[in-house]
């Protein structure tokens, strides 16, 4: 009865505390996710080089047949995607055909010299042509003819060209009327200047071919420049590619020394079982287990095909020549040492040279100047056209029987100038109208051309944080697997003396092998993560040698 009167006390105290106005339920909120952590940050700064080079002495050893650095197997992937990626050929077809338009275009500068022969001007025409006269007379007149000409052309920086042309056209004639045939000449010599006005800044703008060459020059730069981080990043792509390889073999490597344990272990409890010790079910869970270790080790292997497919592709044939194993360079584990925390960031000379190798970047900024000289010139073809001719030929009679020469005699002493000069212009309101919606297309396309700089200036200094995080985060697991190795490895020392004491087994042993053996491939799994980095930075900084 005392209890029971206890408990009813507790329950009416409490029940008065619940009811009573002046109770208060402790302050809560929605916590603060956005201040920092106050605890301690991760140290970068404890793991040492020489940490590294005595596990690699270890684990590594000398290279053999049967390992390669990432280094040298980056530079046989480009070596082959050279001549064999589809991707990469296109590419190269594109900048070829830059190529070609660039040298066109520089040709074009050059006078352009060429012969010729026209209606007016045959290279050789005969006629045999009968007519009526006053008086109903009718003459026939046959005539052989001969012409060429000659012509040379310069195209000025202006936009507009000088034409210089000689012509020469002798005929020999037979009127019915005459005795004897007669040869007449007309050389003649014309000069033509073209020039489009308001093409650019002021009435004649003498930096238009200079403006043409250098957006052409831009556009081919652009088509090398494709090439090249097209192949950096299939370098990249295929380098973890062969990485990830090595590590889905060590993770069924793992798996495979595992289950010979678990084959082990499953012949005990079929022994046991059939002894009567152990019920079927413990049998059935233990084939469980082996089943599932087995799909497991299955699973892996079809990865590997998958990835080793995939490499084959990039690669090509002679990937199966390729040594499985990546060795750990030691000289780009200890530079990318030197960039941890928060180097990389604080470097104003390395970001610059980051920025001024983005592809990104680079495309903006040839972007803005190809925008930039749009801007400056109306269309060619909508500008107005001033032209200015010249021509100059002789005119004299002839004589029957004269003779080739006797022409020519002629010629010079009978001959008189005949002048003719013609000035021309032209222009349209459509013409004018076209060239002031291309001059606002163009101030579109240079706002947009300056917004995609900023956007890549930015976007520059996001990837730059980013792999500095990656780096920071890769050595600081660098450093967490190293510790965890020596760990497991005095566990397998310990685990022995204890055997040797009767505590231990050949099975725990092995147990504490193949946790060492985990360990061990994830030290080396971080290594070859920051041979990767070690990678995309060369190409972050344009020093990739492909």
């Amino acid at each position: 009865m005392t209890h029971i009167r206890n408990y009813i006390r507790t329950i009416l105290l409490v029940g008065t505390v619940l009811g009573s106005s002046s109770f208060l339920l402790p302050a809560q909120s929605y916590p603060d996710l956005v201040q920092p952590n106050p605890g301690s940050k991760p140290s970068y700064e404890s793991l040492d080089i020489s940490q590294v080079q005595a596990f690699l002495t270890q684990w590594q050893g000398e290279e053999t047949d049967q390992a390669i650095s990432l280094g040298a197997f980056s530079k046989a992937l480009a070596a082959n995607l050279s001549v064999r990626n589809a991707t990469l050929q296109q590419l190269r077809s594109v900048y070829q055909i830059q190529s070609r338009q660039l040298a066109n275009l520089k040709d074009q500068a050059k006078p352009v010299f060429a012969l010729f022969s026209d209606a007016s001007n045959p290279l050789y025409s005969y006629s045999l042509v009968t007519v009526n006269t006053t008086g109903g007379i009718t003459t026939t007149t046959e005539s052989h003819k001969l012409g060429i000409g000659a012509s040379m052309t310069q195209q000025l920086p202006s936009a507009g060209s000088v034409s210089l042309t000689v012509k020469e056209g002798s005929t020999l004639s037979l009127n019915d009327l005459e005795t004897d045939w007669r040869w007449t000449h007309k050389p003649s010599v014309g000069f033509t200047f073209q020039q489009p006005l308001g093409l650019g800044e002021g009435l004649i703008d003498t930096s238009y071919a200079s403006k043409i060459l250098e957006r052409k020059t831009l556009e081919q730069t652009g088509a090398m420049d494709a090439i090249a981080s097209t192949q950096s990043a299939l370098v990249l792509q295929g380098s973890s590619l062969f990485v990830l390889r090595q590590n889905l073999m060590e993770s069924r490597y793992l798996l495979q020394r595992q289950q010979k344990l678990v084959e082990e272990e499953l012949s005990d409890t079929d022994s046991d079982y059939i002894a009567g010790r152990v019920s079927k079910n413990d049998l059935e869970r233990k084939t469980y287990a082996r089943e599932q270790l087995l799909l497991q080790i299955s699973s892996l292997s079809d990865q590997i095909d998958s990835v080793e497919d995939s490499l084959g592709t990039l690669y090509g044939p002679l990937f199966s020549s390729v040594p499985y194993r990546v060795s750990v360079s030691l000289e780009n584990v200890e530079r990318l040492f030197s960039y941890r925390g928060t180097a990389l960031l604080d470097d104003s000379a390395l970001f610059e040279k980051v920025l001024k190798n983005d592809a990104t970047y680079k495309e903006a900024l040839r972007k803005k100047r190809i925008a930039q000289i749009d801007s400056m010139f109306n269309n060619l073809a909508d500008s107005p056209m001033f032209s200015l001719g010249m021509q100059l030929s002789p005119y004299y009679d002839t004589s029957q029987g004269n003779g080739f020469f006797g022409s020519i005699g002629e010629l010079f002493s009978n001959g008189k100038p005949v002048v003719s000069v013609s000035v021309n212009f032209s222009a349209s309101d459509l013409a004018m109208r076209t060239t002031s919606m291309t001059k606002e297309i163009a101030g579109e396309s240079l706002s947009q051309a300056i917004i995609q700089v900023t956007e890549a200036m930015q976007g520059v200094t996001s990837n730059l944080e980013d792999f500095q995080r990656r780096l920071n985060q890769q050595i600081l697991s660098l450093r967490l697997a190293l510790s965890d190795y020596q760990i497991k490895a005095n566990d397998v020392e310990v685990e022995r003396i204890r055997t040797t004491m009767g505590l231990g087994s050949a099975s725990s042993i092995e147990i504490r092998e193949n946790l060492t053996y985990a360990s061990a491939f994830t030290v080396l799994q971080s290594l070859r993560e920051l041979e990767l980095l070690s990678l995309e930075l060369d190409n972050l900084l344009g020093m990739q040698d492909l």
